[in-house]
């Protein structure tokens, strides 16, 4: 039941991501097998990823920074909404060990202050990264002089990695970013203008840190990682796996686990939730 009513309300789920959303929210294994069968039995759609062939040249190296906040990278995609398919352009600060989406602007021109001011905002919110990787766009590099954004990374003591011309797999977190947001957010809602796009898409984001597991990190959502508190995660969804594993065993449904995890100050903490009481 679990099974058909996620996919039924995310129909851009594969049989991965159903996996992993049930492990990290309700607390019980559920292998691959088992969602492609109940998903067969039940007439729901699987949903095929298509492989892009490519050229031994052309081989994707893969890298991701140790820690959250010692990268983030940025891009800029562009979008169409209304009646007469106005153009606007989202840009994002993607953590690039977690995935987290820090910082984002939306806009109808693609100018500068598109970058500049989710940089700003993002930086308010999280404080400063390392590093800085972006494309050679104009609004992130200038062939001439300086930037913008250059000159605010270089006053801030930020060091900007530029990725090479006409080769998008260096951002391909962000490239992934953009298929996600296009597939569940932006080809399921009818959006009509640029306002109304912001805040649903503000939804959309908060879901996609919070809620969605992500399979490039283990099925861990972004947050997870981004605030240092996977594994200790982990640790809480396993002990109530194995406490579904009996449940389920003896035919009583699962219970979905409960947990709080968080810092204060240098201090770690952690409650779990067991037969109605917090530990």
């Amino acid at each position: 039941d679990a099974i058909v009513r996620l996919k039924r309300e995310q129909p851009d789920y594969g049989i991965q991501k159903i996996s992993d959303f049930l492990y990290r929210f309700s607390g019980f294994k559920v292998s691959r097998g088992s969602v492609r069968k109940t998903m067969a039995m039940n007439s729901l759609e699987v949903v095929k990823v298509k492989k892009k062939r490519r050229k031994s040249s052309d081989r994707v190296r893969r890298f991701e920074r140790a820690k959250a906040m010692q990268m983030w990278q940025s891009d800029i995609t562009q979008f169409t909404l209304g009646q007469f398919w106005s153009r606007v352009y989202l840009t994002v600060f993607m953590d690039d060990h977690s995935r987290f989406i820090i910082g984002w602007r939306l806009q109808s021109r693609q100018t500068a202050e598109l970058v500049l001011d989710a940089f700003r905002d993002a930086c308010v919110q999280f404080g400063k990264p390392v590093e800085v990787l972006t494309d050679q766009g104009r609004q992130y590099f200038a062939w001439r002089g300086k930037s913008e954004l250059e000159k605010l990374l270089e006053k801030e003591g930020i060091k900007h990695v530029v990725s090479r011309a006409h080769h998008p797999q260096t951002l391909g977190k962000c490239e992934r970013f953009w298929e996600t947001v296009a597939n569940e957010f932006w080809g399921r809602v009818k959006l009509q203008d640029i306002e109304e796009a912001r805040v649903r898409l503000k939804h959309f984001i908060d879901y996609y840190n919070f809620q969605r597991p992500h399979q490039g990190i283990e099925g861990s959502v972004p947050a997870d990682r981004f605030f240092g508190v996977a594994k200790d995660v982990r640790e809480v969804i396993e002990k109530s796996v194995e406490r579904n594993a009996l449940a389920m065993a003896v035919g009583e449904l699962p219970k979905p686990p409960a947990f709080l995890i968080g810092q204060i100050g240098d201090q770690k903490i952690a409650f779990h939730g067991r037969g109605g009481r917090f530990y």
